[in-house]
């Protein structure tokens, strides 16, 4: 595996600069990691297991109903400004402000939304009514949101993956500098939620100064003042590409963020903090994953434009080589020492979260060395084919939570979570190489 991974990197120049700036991502990632996890230290000292958990089911709410609503404006940018650009029409500027009005809007409904069931979601899913102001307060978190998506889609494009990771990691130590303050000063949750929508503030303001450079880049000096043209065709295969990508990344989410609802509705905020801190240090395992994703995702377009499904093919087989390099081992000495380390780090009243991680490693193996099928299956037009697996995931795994958690718990949950993230890999790589062989034969004949 060690050799067959090296080899693939001396073999594959693409492969290589997908790597290359992934590392930016990566090392961002990773020292994000480092920083989150001395924020999530001082935070579950600070409030304790049960009101951390109730600040997760809080950001989670907040999270969901955001998600729901978002068209992920980023793989929108990626896929048709890479590819309208690629056929030199003119249209990637209107693509690109399309994008940037679908995510204010969203984002202005989502913020109202949440501000309207706050209350009904600090009874149902935090069993908190005393703190329904957190709920309204990190409401703003969906607000600030606006054109996030498209300033981050824009820089992929771009390739300004090194700006990407600078601000990350600049949010990231603001924030951890920020409750460290609350932490020494002995302030209590407010502080926390405060420092929490503080830093999305900032965040916003970065994405979007650096979006718009990597935009005037890619689109020319004047593309803020080009008229909207009409479409056509491209429009409407626009507005179905955007549906499906909401409808199967929003089917994801609900996968994802959503456990920690499903867990306070049908448990406690108590297991809501174990299986919130064992996805946190899964972030460790997955921490290049999502980076080569959108490294990839620009690769795999610009390969589909072209037809060159031979190097479709060797991204995805050198990749997942090079992937299964991080993944596996790490995930194996996760598991060994995170009973230990939990201990340390956050207390004996959190050690039950290392049974709910071990769990979640198993999936996250398959996730990790699968990492392209997201990527690879937008790239060929198979949106719609992901929405239908990740909707009978979805459901499927709905019907069992609500069937089995209520006496299996957290690990229960974590065990349905590992399933779907398995299942729904292995049936997506499937149909993508099918698809990439009867695009072959097409090709050929």
């Amino acid at each position: 595996m060690v050799r067959s991974g090296r080899d693939a990197l001396g073999e594959d120049a693409t492969l290589r600069r997908i790597l290359r700036n992934t590392g930016w991502l990566t090392g961002s990632s990773g020292v994000n990691i480092l920083l989150a996890t001395a924020q999530g230290v001082l935070t579950a000292r600070l409030l304790g297991i049960v009101t951390w958990g109730v600040l997760a089911v809080a950001l989670g709410f907040v999270s969901v109903v955001g998600q729901l609503l978002s068209f992920r404006m980023n793989n929108f940018v990626v896929k048709w400004v890479t590819q309208l650009t690629e056929q030199e029409q003119g249209l990637a500027p209107t693509a690109f402000k399309l994008a940037i009005a679908g995510d204010v809007g969203t984002a202005i409904l989502s913020f109202i939304i949440v501000e309207a069931a706050a209350g009904w979601g600090a009874v149902v899913f935090a069993k908190s009514p005393d703190l329904v102001w957190v709920f309204r307060i990190v409401a703003f978190n969906a607000l600030l949101q606006a054109g996030r998506d498209s300033f981050t889609g824009m820089l992929q494009v771009n390739r300004d993956f090194r700006v990407q990771g600078i601000v990350q990691v600049a949010c990231q130590a603001a924030s951890t500098t920020g409750v460290a303050v609350v932490f020494v000063a002995g302030g209590g949750i407010a502080g926390v939620v405060f420092v929490i929508v503080g830093v999305q503030a900032l965040s916003a303001v970065l994405y979007g100064v650096y979006g718009l450079r990597a935009a005037r880049s890619v689109l020319g000096a004047g593309w803020i003042r080009s008229p909207v043209r009409h479409l056509g065709e491209i429009g409407r295969d626009m507005m179905h590409f955007a549906i499906m990508v909401n409808i199967s990344a929003t089917l994801r989410t609900t996968m994802n963020d959503g456990d920690l609802l499903i867990l306070g509705l049908l448990t406690s905020p108590t297991q809501v903090a174990y299986y919130k801190l064992a996805k946190s240090i899964c972030q460790i395992s997955a921490l290049p994953m999502m980076p080569m994703v959108n490294a990839s995702f620009p690769e795999f377009s610009i390969a589909a434009a072209r037809r060159d499904w031979g190097g479709f093919r060797r991204l995805m087989r050198r990749g997942e080589r090079v992937a299964a390099l991080w993944v596996i081992p790490v995930s194996l000495g996760l598991a060994a020492v995170s009973p230990f380390a939990i201990r340390l780090l956050y207390g004996s009243s959190f050690v039950p979260a290392a049974t709910a991680l071990a769990v979640l490693l198993v999936g996250l193996c398959i996730d990790g060395i699968l990492f392209w099928t997201g990527a690879a299956s937008l790239s060929i037009g198979e949106h719609g084919y992901v929405t239908r697996v990740n909707l009978t995931a979805t459901l499927a795994k709905l019907a069992l939570a609500f069937v089995l958690v209520p006496t299996g718990g957290y690990v229960m949950l974590a065990s349905l979570q590992s399933l779907n993230v398995m299942g729904s890999n292995l049936f997506i790589a499937r149909r993508v190489f099918a698809r990439i062989r009867l695009n072959e034969s097409s090709t050929t004949d």
